[in-house]
C-alpha cells in the first residue's frame, strides 16, 4: 500500500476522532450551560416568591388590604401580582379573619416557576416585661424580674430573672438605667441603639440589638362601639358599685375618695372621653372574678389604691388604649396592678410604689420611684398580637433542571 494512502487514512481517523470529541464537549458545555441558566432562574424565582410572602406578612400585620393594590380573590381572601426587574410575583392569602391565615406565592422567570406557602399564626405582643417603641427609663430603686402566674401567685420558687425589657428604638441610649433600678433579664434595642447605665443600675442578662417588634393597632370591638353611649361613671365617697358581666360604653370611669367599684364577671368596657379613666384617693377599680377589659380613646390616671385583680391571673386585666395624646397612662401611688397595658401610642409612666405583676407596652415607658415589674411569663401565651410565621413549605424543591428553557 502507497505509505501516503496510509497517512492520509490516520489523517482523517484523527480528525473524526477528535470531531467526535468535541462534538461530545459541546453538547456536555451546552447542556450544562442549560442546567446553569435553569438553576439561576430557578433560585431568582425562589426570591420572588418569597417577596410574596414578605409583602403578604406586611399587609397582614398592617391590616392594609384596601390600600396596597389587592385585590379581592374570593370571601376572606385577597390576592396581588407584582412585576419585578426579573419576573414576577404571585401571591393569594386566604383566610385573613382567621387565627392563622395561608398565603401562597408564586415566583416566576422566564418560564421557571418556585412556590413557598405558608402558615401564619399571631404571636402575644407581651414577649417583654417591659416594651417601648421608643425611650425606656428606668430610674430610682425599681427592678424587674419574672414568674409564671399559670403556676400560682409571685414568690418563692415562682421567681426568675427573666424580667427582659427591649425597645425596637435604634437611637444611643434609647435605653437609660439609673440610681439602683435593676434589670433581672436581658435588655434589648434595634439596631444600633444603646443602653446606658449610671449609678448603681445594671443589667443581669444580655444586651442585645436585634429587636424588631410589630406591634397591631388596637382594634376596638364591635359589641362595643354599636352601643349608646352611657355617659360618665363614678363612685365617689364611699360608694360601692358593681358591674356585672357584660358590656360598657361610657365617656369617662372616675373613682374617687373611698369609693369602689366591683367587677364580678367578664366585662368589657369601653371609655371614649379624652380623660378616659380616674382612680385616686383611696378609690379602687376591684376585679373580684371573671375579667376585665378596658378600651380608653383618653388618658388614664391610676392612683390611690388602683386596679385590684383577686384572680392573681394578670391576663385576667386588660388595658388597651387607642391614644395618640402624651402623657396617656399614669400609674402612682401605693397600689399594685395585676395585669397588662397596651398602649402603643403613647407614653407610659409608673412613678408609685406598687409593683405591676404583668407586662407594660408603651410608645415610650418611664419607671420610677420604688415600683418594680414582675413579668407574666404567661403572657407569651396570649394571642391577637402581630402575625409570626408558624409553618414555611417550599412546594417544588428542587425543580426540574433538565428540562428545555426558553433562551
Amino acid at each position: 500500500m502507497n505509505k501516503k494512502g496510509v497517512a492520509l487514512i490516520l489523517c482523517l481517523v484523527v480528525v473524526v476522532i477528535l470531531m467526535v470529541l468535541s462534538a461530545a464537549m459541546l453538547s456536555s458545555n451546552i447542556t450544562e450551560g442549560f442546567v446553569a441558566q435553569r438553576f439561576a432562574r430557578s433560585s431568582q424565582a425562589f426570591w420572588l416568591a418569597e417577596a410574596g410572602i414578605q409583602r403578604a406578612h406586611r399587609t397582614l400585620n398592617d391590616n392594609s388590604w384596601g390600600t396596597t393594590g389587592w385585590n379581592v380573590a374570593g370571601l376572606d381572601s385577597y390576592s396581588k401580582t407584582e412585576n419585578l426587574a426579573i419576573g414576577t410575583y404571585s401571591v393569594t392569602v386566604n383566610c385573613i379573619s382567621c387565627s392563622n391565615p395561608i398565603a401562597t406565592s408564586t415566583g416566576t422567570v422566564n418560564g421557571v416557576q418556585r412556590q413557598v406557602m405558608v402558615k401564619f399564626a399571631t404571636e402575644s405582643p407581651f414577649q417583654f416585661g417591659i416594651f417601648s417603641r421608643g425611650q425606656l427609663t428606668m430610674s430610682g430603686n425599681g427592678f424587674t424580674d419574672s414568674y409564671d402566674s399559670s403556676k400560682g401567685v409571685y414568690g418563692n420558687n415562682n421567681k426568675s430573672a427573666d424580667g427582659g425589657i427591649a425597645t425596637d428604638g435604634t437611637d444611643a441610649g434609647i435605653i437609660g438605667l439609673s440610681g439602683n433600678a435593676k434589670v433581672n433579664g436581658d435588655a434589648g434595642t434595634g439596631p444600633g441603639g444603646t443602653v446606658v447605665k449610671t449609678g448603681n443600675a445594671s443589667v443581669t442578662g444580655q444586651e442585645k440589638h436585634d429587636v424588631d417588634m410589630i406591634l397591631p393597632p388596637v382594634a376596638i370591638p364591635s359589641c362595643l362601639t354599636d352601643l349608646s353611649d352611657a355617659g360618665a361613671y363614678s363612685a365617689s365617697g364611699n360608694e360601692t358599685k358593681t358591674l356585672p358581666s357584660g358590656n360598657y360604653r361610657y365617656s369617662s370611669m372616675s373613682i374617687s375618695g373611698n369609693g369602689k367599684i366591683n367587677v364580678t364577671g367578664t366585662v368589657k368596657i369601653y371609655l371614649t372621653s379624652s380623660s378616659a379613666l380616674g382612680i385616686s384617693g383611696n378609690g379602687k377599680l376591684n376585679v373580684t372574678g371573671g375579667n376585665l377589659i378596658i378600651y380608653t380613646a383618653g388618658s388614664m390616671s391610676i392612683s390611690g389604691n388602683g386596679i385590684a385583680n383577686n384572680t392573681n391571673v394578670p391576663s385576667n386585666v386588660i388595658i388597651k388604649s387607642t391614644y395618640q395624646g402624651v402623657n396617656g397612662v399614669s400609674i402612682s401611688g401605693n397600689g399594685d396592678l395585676q395585669g397588662v397595658i397596651y398602649a402603643p401610642n403613647t407614653n407610659v409612666s409608673d412613678t408609685g410604689n406598687g409593683s405591676i405583676f404583668g407586662a407594660v407596652i408603651g410608645k415610650t415607658v418611664t419607671i420610677s420611684g420604688n415600683g418594680n415589674v414582675h413579668y407574666d411569663k404567661a403572657l407569651k401565651n396570649l394571642t391577637g398580637g402581630s402575625f409570626a410565621i408558624q409553618n414555611w413549605t417550599d412546594e417544588n424543591l428542587p425543580y426540574p433542571l433538565s428540562e428545555e428553557i426558553e433562551m
